[in-house]
């Protein structure tokens, strides 16, 4: 049955019609899900383009387009996605999506107009010197190229090694020295002492500043290659090879800043500033601060340790200060000299590694010495500790200090204790007991005195007894006919042995701190002593 195709009929077919072919694009394209950039950040001199790419990305069908636009066209301009940099400052590039103005990328780009600038004075108040473009140090001659190593005393990494290949990439590029000259600056008119600055472009507030002085900066520096006798924090002692080649202090290619180290142990990779030529400045200073000579060590200089003691060292500054040192008596240098506070390989572990330092097992003195080394700083002043090693003296063994002998009942380096065991002659006529002796540098407390310590000391007339005395023993004074004082100066006696003044004069006094009387008239009763020795205050 066939049906009139009416007007009313004809309109209907053509609307929808209409309404098919407008969902044609979106189904051949797809919902855009995203736009993104090859560069997320741009850093350009003035003059210079670059080709930003963008990628659109849909749920299905082909690629759309996008529009480009730039927020400060007095910066950079953006056609088809070729950036044109135009004068110093920041701009924003973006990329949106033609088919939803809601998708869209952005890349920050940063002009600068030189890509090195020589100063002199402060960053804040520059006398310039000399400007660079690009151009200008790429014509400049490149030495190298040249293996760089010293990152935290890890000899088999290079500052140079591809992290992401495990390739070593020599780097080569103008030396600090060629860029110098090319700006007209005499080095060796500049005093070893000033401070010269590296402040790359990306330096808001002297985070990623390196400082060094002009000593530091042109000092000669190599590049110490791995030896299978080295491990992790070691080092090439005296009398084996040191395997180095001499390199140059430059700014590569890749526009960081590299330099070789002074001696094999010397940390150098923390202090080498990136971009370098993307508007970055060389600061020629003022005059360096001293490196404090703030170094201390958990055993006091002038003590005396026990063979094989460590010794521990420490300072405010550990953590940014190269501490080098001495066992030899020698003064301690970068070149030849360990380093205490070494790092491993990777992030700063906090507190530092650091070596031990244990004295000799022979008995003897013992020195140690340091040097405190920071960038951008002259050298501290050499410290000295020194100290004798005796080993400690043994417990049951009698020693003779002087004219008196001395038991030793505990040994320890602290709390050592000992007993008043005599005199070397008995022809002394007054006894001193102290109350703290030194026994082969230690100090022990003198908390007895031993059983026939003073008998038959017949020309003895007087005894001072030490304040750390806690027991006297038995027959200690026996004997002793012209002792008439006895001088008491401390308030620890609690025994007192048979027969202890037996014998003493019968007109001796036994003077004790006034507040003991009572107490030592009751310890030193019936001692031997005759009724007439008086006990006073």
């Amino acid at each position: 049955m066939s049906r009139k195709i009416t007007k009313k009929r004809m309109i209907a077919f053509i609307v929808s019609l209409s309404m098919v072919a407008s969902m044609i694009p979106a189904m051949a394209f797809g919902a855009v899900t995203g736009v993104s950039l090859n560069k997320s950040k741009l850093t350009m001199e003035t003059e210079s383009t670059y080709t930003l790419t963008a990628t659109v990305t849909v749920d299905a069908g082909e690629a759309q387009t996008v529009t480009w636009s730039s927020d400060d066209e007095s910066v950079a301009t953006v056609e088809d996605g070729v950036v044109t940099a135009v004068s110093e400052g920041t701009a924003d590039i973006t990329a949106t999506s033609d088919a939803d103005s809601e998708k869209m990328s952005t890349c920050r780009v940063t002009v600068y107009d030189t890509a090195l600038t020589i100063v002199l004075g402060t960053r804040a108040d520059p006398i310039v010197v000399k400007e660079f473009r690009n151009t200008d140090i790429n014509a400049l001659t490149a030495s190298g190229p040249f293996m760089y190593g010293g990152f935290n005393h890890y000899f088999s990494w290079s500052a140079t090694k591809n992290k992401s290949t495990g390739v070593d990439e020599p780097k080569e590029g103008p030396s600090i020295e060629t860029i110098f000259e090319a700006a007209g600056i005499d080095v060796d008119a500049i005093d070893d002492d000033t401070v010269i600055s590296f402040i790359p472009s990306d330096d808001t507030n002297g985070q990623y500043t390196a400082n060094f002085t002009k000593a530091q900066l042109f000092a000669d520096r190599y590049y110490y290659r791995y030896s299978s006798e080295l491990t992790q924090g070691g080092f090439l002692t005296s009398g084996k090879e040191v395997v180095r080649t001499k390199v140059e202090t430059i700014i590569g290619s890749d526009g960081r800043h590299y330099f070789g180290q002074v001696g094999c142990n010397e940390r150098t990779w923390g202090s080498s500033s990136k971009n370098m030529t993307t508007g970055a400045m060389i600061v020629i200073g003022g005059k360096a601060d001293k490196t404090p000579s703030d170094v201390t060590a958990n055993k006091k200089s002038g003590s005396t340790i026990q063979p094989g003691a460590e010794i521990a060292l420490d300072s405010p500054g550990i953590l940014s200060n190269d501490i080098y040192y001495t066992t030899d008596g020698k003064t301690p240098t970068v070149e030849k000299s360990q380093l205490y506070n070494y790092l491993t390989k990777g992030d700063d572990p906090l507190p530092p590694q650091t070596r031990t330092i244990n004295a000799p097992l022979a008995e003897g003195t013992f020195t140690v010495k340091t040097l405190s080394v920071c960038y951008g700083k002259t050298d501290s002043d050499v410290q000295t500790f020194t100290y004798e090693v005796s080993r400690l003296p043994e417990v049951g063994k009698t020693y003779t200090v002087g004219r008196y002998k001395y038991k030793v009942t505990k040994t320890g380096e602290t709390g050592g204790k000992v007993a008043f065991a005599g005199m070397t002659k008995k022809t002394y006529k007054k006894a001193v007991i102290p109350a703290k002796v030194k026994i082969k540098g230690y100090s022990f407390d003198v908390t007895a005195i031993n059983k026939n310590a003073l008998r038959k000391y017949t020309k003895l007339t007087k005894v001072t007894i030490g304040s750390n005395v806690t027991k006297i023993g038995s027959r200690a004074f026996y004997g002793d006919k012209k002792l008439k004082s006895i001088v008491v100066k401390g308030k620890k006696i609690t025994k007192t042995y048979k027969a202890a003044f037996k014998g003493i004069n019968k007109t001796a006094k036994i003077k004790v701190p006034k507040s003991k009387l009572k107490k030592y008239k009751k310890i030193f009763k019936n001692k031997g002593q005759a009724k007439t020795v008086r006990i006073i205050k």
